[in-house]
This record gives C-alpha cells, sequence and structure tokens, in this order.
C-alpha cells in the first residue's frame, strides 16, 4: 500500500449505515458512502500545546490522556474485489487497539469487514484483506475472521435499534489480531485497556472521546447538498495526518445498542470510544480507575435517529488472540 487512495465525497443525503467505500481509480457517482454527523458544531478542533494532537474540548481530557490515546489513533483499511466490474475497492475506518494481558489486539466496526451485494445484487463486493496505519504513517497487515471466513452481510441477523430503525450488520464488532509475521518488527505498540462492565454500568451522562487517524480531509459534496460547507468541516473535523481528537457524552443507553454525541465523519466507524478523565465533568458513577477506557465502538449513525451516533458495546474480548506486547 502507498496510500494514494481517491475517496468518494461525504454526503448528508443517504442513510448513514453506509460503509466509507473508496475507489481505485474514482468513477464519478458510483457510491455514495456517508457518516457525516457534525452534532455540537461549536465543538472546534484547536492544535494542543504540546503539537502533538489536536482536540474540540480541552476541559475535558487531560494532556497525559490525550497523549496516550493520540498515540493509539489507528486507520483501517480493507482492500475489496469488485467482481462485476473486476477492480479494486477499499473500506476505509478506523480500528481500536486494545489491550488483553500483556498483547495488543484489533477491535473494529464489523461493516467495515464483511462481503456483500451492492446496487440491489448487480455488485459482489468480496472483502478480502486489511492492513492498519499507524498515527507514525507504518502499514501493518491485520487478521480478522469475518475476512478469512468471507462473512456475507446478507448473513448476519438485524437488531433492532428503536423507533423503528434496523442496523443491518447486527451488534457491529469485530475483533483481530496483528499478523503474526510482523509482531516482531513491530516491537511494542501501544494500546488503551478495555472496561468489563454489565449492562447496568452504561448509563446516560457518561463523558467520552474518541481518538481519530485519517489521510483524508473533510470536503463538502455540492451535488449531495451536504449541510455543511468545507471551511465548516474541516473547522470541527481539522486535517488529516495526525491525530483529532473529538469529545461528547452517551445521550441513549438501549437493549442492543448506546448513543452518543461525538461528531463524526465519513470513515471514522470502527474507533474505539473511551471515558474521559476530568472529575469536575465526568458522571458520578465513573472511578478513577476507569478513565481512558474503551466502552464501546463507534458505527455509524441513521437517519430515522436524528441528532445522535450508534455505537456498540465492548462485551466479552474473544479468547486466543494474538497481538505484539503492549508497551504501556
Amino acid at each position: 500500500s502507498d496510500g494514494s487512495f481517491v475517496y468518494t465525497p461525504a454526503s448528508s443525503s443517504s442513510d448513514q449505515e453506509a460503509r466509507c467505500i473508496v475507489h481505485e481509480p474514482l468513477p464519478k457517482g458510483g457510491y455514495s458512502p456517508s457518516g457525516e454527523r457534525l452534532i455540537v458544531e461549536s465543538r472546534v478542533l484547536q492544535k494542543s500545546d504540546s503539537g502533538k494532537y489536536w482536540v474540540d474540548s480541552t476541559h475535558g481530557i487531560s494532556e497525559h490522556l490525550a497523549l496516550r490515546v493520540s498515540e493509539v489513533a489507528c486507520m483501517l483499511v480493507t482492500q475489496v474485489r469488485n467482481t462485476t466490474v473486476h477492480k479494486r475497492d477499499y473500506i476505509f475506518g478506523q480500528v481500536g487497539l486494545i489491550k488483553q494481558g500483556q498483547d495488543t489486539i484489533l477491535v473494529t466496526a464489523l461493516h467495515n469487514l464483511v462481503s456483500e451485494n451492492e446496487h440491489n445484487g448487480s455488485d459482489s463486493l468480496v472483502a478480502q484483506s486489511a492492513f492498519l496505519r499507524l498515527s507514525n504513517g507504518e502499514d501493518y497487515d491485520a487478521d480478522f475472521d469475518a475476512l478469512s471466513s468471507k462473512t456475507w452481510k446478507s448473513d448476519l441477523e438485524s437488531l433492532n435499534l428503536r423507533d423503528g430503525a434496523v442496523w443491518s450488520y447486527g451488534h457491529d464488532i469485530a475483533w483481530g489480531s496483528f499478523d503474526q509475521e510482523q509482531c516482531k518488527e513491530l516491537g511494542r505498540v501501544p494500546a488503551l485497556e478495555a472496561v468489563n462492565w454489565t449492562k447496568e454500568q452504561y448509563v446516560v451522562g457518561l463523558k467520552v472521546a474518541m481518538a481519530i487517524y485519517t489521510t483524508r480531509e473533510p470536503e463538502s459534496d455540492e451535488n449531495n447538498r451536504a449541510l455543511f460547507s468545507t471551511d465548516k468541516l474541516r473547522t470541527c473535523f481539522g486535517y488529516a495526518e495526525h491525530a483529532n481528537i473529538y469529545t461528547g457524552e452517551i445521550v441513549g443507553v438501549y437493549e442492543n445498542h448506546i448513543e452518543h454525541n461525538i461528531n463524526t465523519y465519513t470513515g471514522f466507524s470502527g474507533a474505539a470510544i473511551f471515558l474521559l478523565d476530568n472529575p469536575n465533568i465526568q458522571h458520578q458513577s465513573i472511578k478513577e480507575e476507569d478513565y481512558g477506557k474503551v466502552i464501546a465502538i463507534h458505527a455509524g449513525c441513521k437517519k430515522a435517529l436524528e441528532g445522535v451516533n450508534i455505537a456498540f458495546t465492548i462485551g466479552c474480548i474473544p479468547d486466543g488472540l494474538k497481538g505484539p506486547p503492549c508497551s504501556w
């Protein structure tokens, strides 16, 4: 991979459960992925004093935690074969680096990895392999069961969210490992711990954030009637090639999912949602030992559920995953 991807513009006109699919080369038109949901316009990205990350709310997160999560911001690229027109596509998202024992393992949104028939069955998109790009710009192969077993979207059981909204990819989380041949090259890798919570511990008002690393710049697509200008998007979402931290809170807890109001953009799905560490604003139920821990994975949003984004709780980490040792 040389990083030379061309991205389809974000759209606010289609159902935002769609994956961020990119093309090589880019056909004008075609897929119209959408993940832009700017909920709180007053959150504006600012460069940190250290210059190592950008954040949209400096009072919610300490410098210590911000530096830690900026190290684990990580992009996921799934290579896809379009069997109808015989060309390569890519699914673009995020991946969380999670500490399990002494190892670092991977977690993302399942929909970043599944194969499916697009456009009423006319296009078969077969997910073939995935790699991750760390915030230092290095690429490493990733192993996910969803890829090796060729999971198809049509085989997944949809989940009811609320108010008639349905999530097509079920409990939208997939776990994976670093490619074992490359682990020696990696050395020690930073990772975040995850909570081991019961459902009752997820409550409205938890203060949370995501750290994002991307190689694309946000842009408005006037042809698709985007809600915000490119300048506005870049004010709130920032620029590429460094870690950006977006903050918010949990605004809904339901049977099959949780909802948050972090500002999101196309290609953010799969990002780890972690707890902020400011005791003056954090929910009273959160103990200091849980600051910075991952509680959920961002999946996307639905047009039917305005003003919120969808995430799925971590649950139990599966056994048997392997990875390089954690550096923390």
